[in-house]
């Protein structure tokens, strides 16, 4: 019946320190210290919450509420999350509402997935690769040590995972050797039986993105993927195409299935299939695959009359782009000469488009595909009316633009001018030179000179600095490029370089022993060849001038000096390309 005695403060004080200490949230809310633990609520289960925030986002609600309240709760939790957790918010985060920025909540989980890697499975490997894809995190140190991991968890992927991963990395523009270079291609060999329309599609772009031509993984899936063109749409079918025609494989047998399945499909298209599917059949000659019998037009041909016919759909929607590599690829396969409307087709889309939302590089692919579509005749007349226009259009723009232009966009808007008989005055407004004070491409080079040689204008201070710096930069050119250098120099009035002219002669000289044995000759080996003995051959032009004929252009001080002394080559520079 006695009274139990009160403790001693030191002996209370220690049992305080023994106590469990409650949730930071639970003692936020000015919770009763006098409950027993029992009664404090336990921390949420990280793994729910993620569960949660997955299920919010496969159901693609439209509740920012919703959104906010689930993100924050993953942030709190972020450091318990699993394997599983951080693969479920990461493909959360993926299809979360911009408005929500689910961005904070990614970055948190990619770190975390750092940690996770070794305990992830196959799946969730795939399922943080798509999501960091999605969500532009290139976290080059993370993806490496996924690939790592995959190395011993790649073969136990089902296919669409396994596309899924290879996507991912080229998407994000991270080539890892090992994946692409061994456990795709072993995968693809083993299971190609298994693979659909839309697997086909992902894992042969992967590769066009990353620019890797595998023959392994190509070969693999050429006999598949004929089988499974009824089933594409015509996304699939311009995704298949291009990925075939970025790496210059060439399968004549596919084409021929995916152009024969275009047809029926065709009315499907956007306008980014339609100019994929243009530019990636230009870059293939099937002159002896005929559609609907011998009198019949060849592949290339019956795609383009296929595809042209839908551009009506397309006349509000075109965009600068679409419009370039549309433009490039009817220039290309020559179907400006079967369709010459074409050209005022194409010229009408540019207007509505308007030149000045046109970038830099687009107006210099643009000029040169209208270039090549335009050819002058005899007199120089550019056809008149929306042409005249066009190129009225074109070179104000270019001009007005000029000191923003990058060397390669410099050199196409001349060459673009110069071959269509614009005034001297108008490249001379470009200011070549300055793109001349550092070291330019080879290929660049090249241009300046050809625009100089079909203006018949000598620009002493681009030769001279051109010529300086081929010395240095001749080990970029291929044997082609060279001769076409040659050739513009000499055109220019300029001296070849020793370096350049060993260059050529050996070029010219193993073209010519393979014609005297009678091989057969590459058309382009013996185009590249007669334009290399031209420059080695001809006299140095420059030593022709006389005195009349350094007269400037009319109202235009900057103008090259002309230094052509009558020798009768206006049209030279036809044949150079």
């Amino acid at each position: 019946g006695g009274r139990c005695a009160r403790p001693s403060s030191a002996a209370a004080a220690a049992g305080a320190s023994e106590a469990p200490r409650l949730p930071a949230e639970h003692a936020a809310r000015g919770a009763d210290p006098g409950r027993s633990a029992s009664e404090v609520p336990a921390p949420p289960d990280a793994l729910l919450i993620c569960k949660g925030l997955h299920a919010l986002a496969r159901q693609r609600s439209a509740n920012y509420g919703a959104w906010r309240a689930h993100l924050e709760r993953a942030a709190a939790s972020y450091d318990r999350a699993d394997a599983e957790g951080v693969a479920r918010v990461l493909s959360a985060c993926a299809r979360a509402p911009a408005a929500v920025e689910a961005e904070r909540v990614a970055r948190l989980y990619a770190s975390r997935a750092a940690r996770v890697v070794p305990q992830s499975s196959a799946m969730q490997l795939s399922m943080v690769a798509y999501s960091l894809a999605s969500l532009q995190l290139r976290d080059e140190a993370l993806l490496a040590s996924m690939a790592r991991e995959m190395r011993t968890k790649f073969a136990k992927c089902n296919v669409l995972e396994a596309t899924l991963i290879a996507n991912s990395y080229a998407r994000m523009l991270l080539v890892e050797r090992t994946l692409f270079g061994q456990l795709i291609p072993s995968y693809v060999t083993s299971h190609s039986r298994r693979f659909r329309a839309k697997d086909i599609a992902r894992t042969l772009n992967a590769y066009a993105k990353v620019q890797l031509r595998s023959t392994v993984v190509f070969d693999a899936l050429a006999g598949r993927c004929c089988e499974q063109v009824e089933h594409m749409d015509c996304h699939s079918l311009s995704v298949v195409a291009n990925a075939h025609a970025r790496l210059l494989v060439t399968n004549q047998a596919l084409f021929e299935a995916l152009a024969k399945h275009l047809q029926g499909c065709a009315r499907t298209c956007t306008l980014q299939a339609v100019s994929n599917l243009l530019n990636a059949y230009s870059k293939f000659t099937f002159s002896d695959a005929k559609v609907g019998g011998a009198g019949g037009p060849n592949l290339t041909e019956a795609v383009v009359d296929c595809l042209v016919g839908e551009l009506p759909r397309f006349q509000e929607a075109m965009t600068a782009h679409c419009l370039c590599v549309m433009t490039h690829a009817v220039a290309r396969a020559g179907q400006h000469v079967r369709r010459p409307e074409l050209l005022a087709t194409f010229s009408s889309s540019a207007f509505r488009i308007g030149l000045e939302n046109f970038t830099s590089s687009q107006l210099g692919m643009l000029a040169v595909a209208f270039a090549e579509m335009a050819p002058l005749a005899a007199s120089g007349e550019r056809g008149g009316g929306l042409q005249e226009q066009f190129w009225a259009a074109m070179s104000a723009m270019a001009v007005e633009r000029q000191a923003e232009l990058e060397p390669a966009d410099a050199a196409n808007l001349a060459l673009a001018f110069a071959s269509v008989r614009l005034e001297p005055r108008t490249v001379a407004a470009l200011n070549l030179v300055q793109h001349c004070k550092e070291e330019t491409p080879p290929a660049v080079a090249s241009a300046l000179l050809v625009t100089h040689a079909l203006l018949q204008v000598w620009n002493k201070p681009l030769v001279s600095l051109v010529g300086g710096y081929i010395p240095d930069f001749l080990w970029q050119a291929t044997e082609a490029l060279a001769c076409r250098l040659a050739l513009g120099m000499w055109l220019a009035g300029g001296r070849l370089p020793w370096e350049l002219r060993r260059v050529v002669e050996g070029h010219v000289l193993r073209v010519g022993s393979s014609l005297m044995r009678k091989d057969t000759a590459d058309a382009s080996a013996l185009r590249s060849a007669c334009q290399g003995f031209a420059a080695l051959a001809g006299p140095t032009l420059h030593e022709f001038e006389f005195a009349g004929a350094g007269a400037r252009e009319p109202g235009a001080a900057d103008a090259p000096r002309a230094a052509w002394a009558g020798l009768g080559l206006g049209r030279a520079g036809g044949g150079v390309e």
